[in-house]
């Protein structure tokens, strides 16, 4: 996917984010949007907006003259989701289909996603996702695709969403022994994406 106008909406966004996120003063909050804005004039729209994303990260994080401009944000995430693990463990332990679980619990990790969206109500997230379907459920097969594979890449996102996956994780290789799991991480900070600081 290539990067399109909303995109570039959301990126410019972003700098605001940013700002608020590390507690920028008006002079730095100014000083990035600027910066995004302007850079978004020149933008390579044959490039996916992670790809171009990543970029303007970069540039702020040397603008406000931090490593990772997320990293207060990650901690808290973290800490929310890891105050979640033993309502966790219950349900798993209460569940009749624990792989069916684990898949949901993946799920409700998605909601930790502070770039995308500031407030939200965890808990009331984690009872919704585990009394709702799947729109497309295609779990049957993952079942059946899992039995046969030796390996399985587990692909990050979000910190605080990585404490899901790992309970899902561990779930997971109970249902099926044999299989090893590798979890992907970012290389560098962007947004609030799990590097292997917090993995």
């Amino acid at each position: 996917m290539t990067i399109a106008d909303p995109c570039v909406t959301c990126i410019i966004n972003q700098s605001l984010r940013v700002a608020d996120a590390i507690d920028a003063d008006a002079a730095l909050t100014q000083q990035l949007y600027d910066y995004v804005r302007e850079a978004s004039k020149n933008f390579d729209f044959t490039r996916s907006p992670p790809e171009v994303a990543a970029e303007v990260y970069e540039t702020m994080a040397r603008l406000a003259s931090k490593d990772d401009l997320y990293a207060d944000v990650k901690r808290l995430s973290t800490a929310k989701a890891r105050q979640n693990l033993p309502l966790l463990h219950k349900v798993l332990a209460c569940s009749d289909t624990p792989f069916i679980t684990a898949l949901k619990i993946a799920v409700a990790g998605n909601v930790i996603d502070l770039a995308a969206a500031v407030n939200f109500d965890l808990d009331e997230e984690l009872e919704s996702v585990f009394h709702t379907p799947f729109a497309i459920d295609d779990t049957a097969a993952l079942q059946t695709a899992l039995y046969g594979a030796s390996s399985l890449l587990y692909i990050a996102d979000n910190a605080g969403e990585h404490i899901f996956d790992y309970v899902a994780i561990e779930t997971l290789q109970r249902c099926y022994p044999n299989l090893h799991v590798f979890y992907m991480v970012r290389g560098t900070p962007i947004i609030n994406d799990v590097t292997l600081n917090e993995a």
